[in-house]
């Protein structure tokens, strides 16, 4: 698993509230296991788990990652594979975020 070498389409999310935590991929689980969220920080991997069983909408926790930044990640499933997501039509193999407080969001 990496992230940011592989992308040939990203969606561009939103910006998350780093106070809530919590990072919405608007997408159900097809497999039950440990889902996983990579992405780098500073040139650091980060990888983030969840657990979700099958047809469970997957939103991460993302409270430890830094407030104000822009961050590419890709999301895999529990057997390694990873996750495509489908909006209007086009395949996005790879997402980004922002955090940010909630006040800096207007």
């Amino acid at each position: 698993m990496s992230c940011g070498c592989c992308c040939t389409k990203t969606l561009d999310l939103c910006k998350v509230d780093i106070c809530s935590g919590q990072l919405d991929l608007d997408l159900f689980a097809q497999s039950e296991g440990n889902h996983t969220l990579v992405t780098f920080f500073m040139a650091v991997r980060m990888v983030i788990t969840g657990y979700f069983t099958a047809g469970q909408r997957m939103i991460f926790d993302v409270s430890n990652l830094n407030e104000n930044f822009q961050f590419t990640a890709e999301a895999y499933d529990p057997t390694g594979i990873k996750i495509v997501i489908r909006k209007s039509g086009v395949d996005y193999d790879c997402f980004k975020f922002q955090t940010a407080l909630t006040k800096n969001f207007n």
